[in-house]
């Protein structure tokens, strides 16, 4: 399968992304949710590391899929859909903002996921995690709440988090995360 340009490794200049480019270009199947796993990961660290035009070819790499039934790696997908919309929407392109949208609410969600359920408990678990010494929870779990207030803030939350509240998380765990890629 021919892959966009943004998962070629050779000249990557951070060492990070370069390993995250092998794991997505590597051997990708549809069919394998750790593939499609992997173009999640990499599209987010591309925008959290303020690389938007590669994230947004990463997301249109995945756009086309259309959900045959396997929420494993429908998720993925979703998740570069909303990341996809959210940069659309912050560029002003409403109709590509609007396209993404539209296919999330298509195959549909647990409405409570809009009331911030899932960054609750995610937090809850990395507070935990650390208390363990769980050195890698900030990482995994920081990344796991800014793809949710990132779908929160582009569907509408319904709960008691705002855009307002839901911004700064994504603000304050993208200069986390930014951190340990060590830029």
């Amino acid at each position: 399968m021919d892959l966009p340009s943004v998962f070629n490794p050779a000249g990557e200049k951070l060492k990070f992304l370069a390993k995250l480019k092998t794991k997505a270009s590597k051997d990708f199947k549809w069919t394998k949710v750790s593939s499609v796993d992997e173009v999640r990961k990499l599209a987010y660290w591309l925008y959290v590391l303020d690389r938007q035009d590669e994230a947004l070819e990463v997301c249109h790499f995945t756009e086309p899929y259309q959900f045959t039934g396997n929420h494993n790696i429908w998720y993925n997908v979703e998740c570069t859909l909303v990341l996809q919309a959210r940069i659309s929407r912050l560029r002003g392109n409403h109709d590509e903002w609007r396209r993404c949208i539209d296919k999330i609410r298509a195959v549909g969600f647990v409405d409570r996921r809009l009331q911030g359920d899932m960054i609750r408990s995610a937090e809850n678990r990395m507070a935990a995690e650390i208390a363990a010494g769980n050195n890698r929870s900030l990482e995994i779990r920081g990344m796991e709440i800014l793809r949710e207030a990132c779908f929160i803030i582009e569907l509408g939350p319904t709960g008691d988090m705002t855009v307002a509240d839901l911004e700064l998380k994504v603000a304050d765990y993208t200069a986390k995360l930014r951190k340990i890629a060590g830029v």
